[in-house]
């Protein structure tokens, strides 16, 4: 038997016991690389997955006579994307925006072009991967907007899509956009109180 002095922590263990304890560590070492792995998937896919609301910049106030006004936007810019910032597109320059607007409970869809004038009272539409269809407008004055037609249906149907195509007709050719639409449903209550509803 081997001595060892009388302070001593260490221990000796059968082979046998050594093993088993090799054996416990590996698999503790595996657990843990295990957790970490799921802990880093779980970090990747919830930066990879964006909340649907997300797609909308929305705005609520009460304006100067008292009238409240509720808005949601979202934004499309021509060869680079969309996004929900009016920074982001303003800053780049080029960009369509689509706007949904409940003021005196009136509810209103129009689109506007930073860079374009509009010429025409339709638009084609398609709703996700849907057929296309065309939808009645009508212009601004300055025809740097123009209105959708029957804007409660439009916005009931935009609550069910995460995309909605538009192709208008502009002073030099078509406009077309894209446009995130995904988690309108989630501002439903925002709009009926404001006096809207869809």
């Amino acid at each position: 038997m081997t001595s060892h002095p009388k302070n001593s922590t260490s221990v000796t263990f059968p082979e046998s016991r050594m093993r088993t304890l090799k054996k416990v560590g590996l698999f503790c070492h595996n657990f843990r690389m295990r957790k970490i792995t799921v802990i880093v998937l779980i970090t990747l896919f919830s930066f990879g997955s964006i909340t649907p609301s997300f797609a909308w910049e929305i705005e609520s106030k009460t304006d100067d006579f008292g009238s409240r006004v509720a808005y949601a936007s979202t934004y499309f810019m021509p060869g680079i994307g969309n996004t929900d910032s009016f920074d982001e597109a303003y800053d780049n320059g080029a960009y369509n925006r689509l706007i949904i607007r409940c003021q005196d409970k009136t509810l209103e869809i129009f689109m506007t072009d930073s860079e374009n004038l509009f010429s025409s009272g339709s638009a084609l539409v398609r709703f996700g991967s849907g057929s296309p269809k065309k939808w009645s407008t009508s212009l601004s004055t300055d025809k740097e907007a123009f209105f959708f037609s029957s804007p409660k249906t439009l916005a009931a149907s935009l609550t069910k899509i995460s995309k909605f195509y538009v192709r208008a007709s502009g002073a030099s050719g078509y406009i077309t956009a894209n446009f995130n639409t995904g988690g309108l449903a989630n501002q439903r209550a925002l709009f009926k109180r404001t006096g809207c509803t869809f």
